[in-house]
C-alpha cells in the first residue's frame, strides 16, 4: 500500500472513531440532579398522597432542569435532619422555601433569593389573645419541628409551652383540634392554614426572611449557575408569574440583583461575630493587611470570571474592588465590637479555616454572579432601607452603612467594560 493509502485508510479509522464517540455523546444520558423536598410546605413544596408534586420550587427547578438539559430525582428529607442530610450528600440542593440564615451557610451555599416571608402567628379566635398576651407564660404554642420557624417561635415566646411537630401538616391541625393556643408559621403557608371556619387570629409578621435553594459545598458551579438563572427569570418575569400562581403575588422584586446583593451582605456580616470568636480562640489577630487583599483580588476575578460565563460586560476592576473594600471594612467593624464583649463559649465556636472561609468564599462566589448584572443606576435610599432591614450587627452604625450604601451605588454606576 501506498504512502497516500495508508494516509487515508488512519484518517477513515479516525473517522469512524470520532463519529462512535459523537454517537456516545448523543446517547448520553441527561445529568441527575438530586433534589431534596420536605413535600409539607405550602406554597414552596407538596407532596400528595397520589405522588404528585406541587409548589413554587418545584416548578422552578423543573424548569431549570429542562432548559439545562437536567433529569430532576426527588429525594424526602424531614426538617429536623435537613442539613444533616445536605451536609451527608444525600441530595445536592434543598428546596422547600429555605430560609437564608448564616449559620446554615456553614453547612451549604444559598442561591440569590427568590421570595421573602414573614414568620406570623395564627391564635384560636375564641381564646381571644393578643400580641402582648402571645408572650406570657404558660401559652402552649405549636411548631414545625426542626425548620427556621422552631429557632423563631422559641426567640420570639421564651416563656412559652412550645411543641416541635416533625410534620408540618400536623402542626395546623394541633390548632384546629384544640391541643394548643396558637401556631407559628409564615405569611406564605398562612393563607392555606387560615382556610376554614372559625378563621383564626394573625399576628406579626414578625420577621423578614429570604427563600432560597440551599446548595451542597460540593456544588459550588451549580449554585452560581442556579443563581444567574434565577436573576435572569426575575427580569424576564418568569419568577413573578411564578410568585402569583402560588398566591405569592404581593412579593415583587423588580431589582433582584440589587436585592440578592444586599442579602449576600447581610449574610456575610452575619458571619463576622463568629469569625471574630474563632479569632480570639485562636489568637488571630482581626486586621491583617495581606489576607485582605487577598480577599479583594479574589473578589475582583470572581466578578470577572462570573462576567465573562454570562457574556456581560463586567465592572471596572477599581470599583468592584472599592465595593469590597468597604465589605472588608465592615467586617473588621463588627469583629472588633464584638471582641469588645465576653467571649462566647468555645464549643459554639465554628473553625476558621475549614467552616468560616468556605462560607465566605461561597457567598464571594454569589456576589460574583450578581456584580455584572446591577442595574445601571440605584436609588441610594432604595439600598439604604433595605440593608437597614437586614443589616443589624454590632459595629455597623449609621456612617458605616453609609459608606457601603455609597460604595454599592458608585458600582452600579461605574463604567462596564
Amino acid at each position: 500500500m501506498s504512502g497516500l493509502g495508508r494516509r487515508i485508510q488512519r484518517l477513515a479509522a479516525a473517522g469512524v472513531m470520532l463519529s462512535l464517540l459523537a454517537g456516545d455523546a448523543g446517547a448520553a444520558e441527561p445529568r441527575t440532579l438530586r433534589v431534596g423536598t420536605s413535600g409539607d410546605y405550602a406554597p414552596f413544596s407538596t407532596l400528595a398522597t397520589d405522588g404528585t408534586r406541587a409548589g413554587l420550587d418545584i416548578r422552578l427547578l423543573e424548569s431549570f432542569a429542562a432548559q439545562r438539559d437536567l433529569a430532576l430525582e426527588w429525594v424526602d428529607f424531614r426538617w429536623p435532619d435537613l442539613a444533616r442530610d445536605l451536609a451527608a450528600g444525600r441530595f445536592d440542593l434543598a428546596a422547600s422555601g429555605i430560609t437564608v440564615r448564616a449559620d446554615r451557610s456553614l453547612i451549604g451555599g444559598f442561591t440569590v433569593p427568590y421570595a421573602t416571608t414573614g414568620a406570623v402567628v395564627l391564635a384560636r379566635r375564641e381564646a381571644a389573645l393578643t400580641e402582648a398576651a402571645l408572650r406570657e407564660p404558660g401559652r402552649v404554642l405549636a411548631v414545625n419541628a426542626g425548620g427556621h420557624l422552631e429557632r423563631v417561635a422559641r426567640l420570639l415566646f421564651p416563656a412559652a409551652e412550645i411543641h416541635a411537630i416533625a410534620d408540618n401538616r400536623a402542626v395546623i391541625a394541633a390548632l384546629r383540634r384544640g391541643e394548643v393556643e396558637a401556631v407559628v408559621t409564615d405569611s406564605a403557608e398562612a393563607p392555606s392554614w387560615e382556610a376554614g371556619d372559625p378563621r383564626p387570629d394573625r399576628f406579626g409578621p414578625f420577621t423578614r426572611d429570604q427563600k432560597a435553594f440551599w446548595v451542597s459545598p460540593s456544588e459550588r458551579e451549580l449554585a452560581s449557575e442556579l443563581s444567574a438563572w434565577l436573576v435572569d427569570r426575575e427580569t424576564d418575569g418568569t419568577l413573578k408569574r411564578a410568585r402569583a400562581a402560588v398566591g405569592l403575588a404581593g412579593d415583587e422584586r423588580p431589582g433582584l440583583a440589587l436585592h440578592a446583593l444586599v442579602t449576600a451582605i447581610a449574610e456575610r456580616l452575619a458571619l463576622m461575630p463568629a469569625v471574630a470568636e474563632a479569632k480570639r480562640r485562636d489568637g488571630t489577630p482581626v486586621h491583617v493587611p495581606e489576607r485582605e487583599a487577598i480577599v479583594i483580588a479574589s473578589a475582583v476575578e470572581s466578578a470577572r470570571k462570573a462576567a465573562r460565563a454570562a457574556g456581560l460586560p463586567g465592572d471596572e476592576d477599581e470599583a468592584v474592588a472599592a465595593f469590597f473594600g468597604e465589605l472588608v471594612a465592615a467586617a473588621r467593624a463588627v469583629q472588633e465590637a464584638v471582641l469588645a464583649g465576653p467571649p462566647a463559649p468555645p464549643g459554639e465556636v465554628p473553625d476558621l479555616d475549614t467552616a468560616l472561609r468556605p462560607a465566605l468564599v461561597r457567598i464571594g462566589d454569589r456576589i460574583g454572579v450578581l456584580l455584572p448584572r446591577l442595574p445601571g443606576a440605584v436609588s441610594e435610599p432604595a439600598v439604604d432601607r433595605a440593608l437597614a432591614q437586614l443589616v443589624d450587627l454590632p459595629g455597623v452604625d449609621a456612617e458605616r452603612r453609609r459608606r457601603l450604601v455609597a460604595a454599592i451605588s458608585a458600582l452600579a454606576a461605574a463604567p462596564r467594560r
